[in-house]
């Protein structure tokens, strides 16, 4: 044996151990005997060995990350037939019913259930008297109707009429009833058209009257059809409007009373027609949940830049960027700061955000960074586990906090977070509610590892 098949052999046998091989030929250690030069390296060696240790996983991470994925992901694009508006080619979580067959929710309607009941008491709150009459009560999860508003409501069965209905009662953010000249009882499953302005779009006004609306998918709509807009701030009055032309299928314009010029996000638009149910075509199916997507597209939860979509051969940035000020006069070359502003920072941390606190509503430990560049909610796409943190010893206002951050310290920054930060970061946590829950606890954890992860101490690579 030569000392390079010597030094070679270690350089597999390390990597190989990480598969759980850890036997040493008895060639090897003859060798070293007899070789001063490789004995001394088969010290270093033996030392590397012994430190490494396996990436070791939480216990039950694979079974709580495979329970919140119980339904896979996939990415559809969708060719229509029909002649009717295709359904957008994103991603989809599927709900398999066979080895051929799956289904998936469209988006631009949401559903619920429906109870009618004949000759009912129900508080009006358009007129503010008792009505005694036939009334729908409709269960739609975070519905965002108001009252006195009209919606499409279309039931699936059981003989209730379609159509547009408005609301006289909502008692809460899922429920809300409607009036019908139904005299009998039923219940059922129903459907109502809505787009969320706060799921991408908005619209802009220009000569004071003119609104121009996009969508984020197709609408369906056409000049002369009635929608019902529900906007994030007035004016615009909150009203029924028709609509005066489609310049194309995710654009459509109305007139509103004078406004003046501007532009808007996170309106609620309810469009008053039957919503395109019967609907026929091909569809590719893209496997898996990592498509990140375009990351440079300017929303507030995007980055500066998209894989494999540099703008110059030079990737993102110029080899000998030198950003102005202190950096350049000291004579450093910082190639990465060309990309570094005011608003790349804000938005960075607002990319981080949109993985670490998006999740809101579990508190199995999970938090994920989502697909498609828009960042705000979490999709599964990239999964944090920060459940073995979330105990009352790393939680609790008394101690506990200060090993939290120590421990994230050692774990995120290499132990180099300064003092300061530290004492910033407990004081904020101890700010939020006592950990005397999960979800208080997980709320606090999240926060540390947010507030780590946006320090200078994490973000610059030293």
């Amino acid at each position: 044996m030569t000392c390079a098949e010597f030094v070679d052999y270690w350089n597999h046998h390390l990597d190989e151990r990480s598969r759980g091989d850890s036997t040493v030929p008895a060639e090897i250690h003859r060798h070293a005997e007899l070789c001063e030069v490789c004995r001394s390296h088969a010290r270093v060696f033996r030392v590397m060995e012994l430190s490494w240790s396996p990436p070791m996983m939480p216990a039950g991470f694979v079974d709580r990350v495979l329970a919140a994925h119980e339904r896979q992901a996939v990415v559809i694009s969708f060719t229509d037939t029909s002649g009717v508006t295709a359904p957008p080619s994103q991603s989809y979580t599927v709900a398999v019913q066979s080895p051929t067959r799956f289904t998936v929710t469209a988006p631009g309607v949401i559903n619920g259930t429906y109870t009618q009941v004949a000759n009912t008491s129900v508080s009006n709150a358009v007129t503010g008297i008792i009505d005694t009459t036939n009334v729908i009560f409709v269960s739609i999860s975070a519905h965002g109707a108001k009252v006195g508003q009209p919606v499409y409501l279309r039931f699936v069965n059981n003989g209730t009429t379609d159509g547009v209905y408005t609301v006289v009662s909502s008692t809460n953010a899922n429920t809300f009833a409607v009036k019908t000249d139904n005299s009998f009882g039923t219940n059922g499953s129903c459907l109502m058209p809505r787009f969320l302005g706060t799921s991408g779009g908005g619209f802009t006004i220009s000569r004071g009257t003119n609104a121009t609306f996009t969508t984020p998918l197709p609408h369906g709509l056409n000049p002369g059809d009635g929608v019902y807009v529900n906007f994030s701030t007035s004016p615009p009055a909150d009203g029924q409007y028709q609509v005066l032309t489609v310049p194309n299928p995710t654009n459509f314009t109305i007139v509103v009373p004078n406004s003046g010029n501007g532009s808007q996000n996170g309106q609620n638009i309810f469009p008053l027609i039957p919503p395109p149910l019967l609907r026929s075509g091909n569809i590719s199916v893209q496997y898996g949940t990592f498509s990140i997507g375009a990351t440079d597209n300017g929303n507030s939860f995007s980055l500066a830049q998209t894989p494999l979509n540099a703008p110059t051969v030079f990737n993102f940035f110029f080899p000998d960027y030198k950003y102005p000020g202190a950096l350049s006069t000291a004579g450093l070359t910082t190639p990465e700061f060309q990309l570094t502003s005011d608003t790349t920072v804000a938005d960075q941390m607002n990319f981080l955000q949109g993985g670490i606190l998006g999740n809101a509503n579990n508190t199995n430990g999970l938090s994920s960074f989502g697909t498609g560049g828009n960042n705000s909610t979490g999709s599964g796409t990239i999964v944090l586990d920060i459940l073995p943190w979330m105990t009352p010893a790393y939680t609790s206002t008394t101690g506990g906090l200060s090993s939290l951050v120590d421990a994230l310290n050692s774990l995120m920054c290499g132990g180099q977070l300064s003092a300061s930060a530290k004492t910033y970061i407990i004081n904020y946590a101890n700010s939020l509610p006592a950990a005397t829950t999960v979800g208080a606890m997980r709320d606090r954890v999240r926060a540390v590892v947010h507030l780590i992860s946006n320090s200078p101490d994490y973000t610059v690579q030293r």
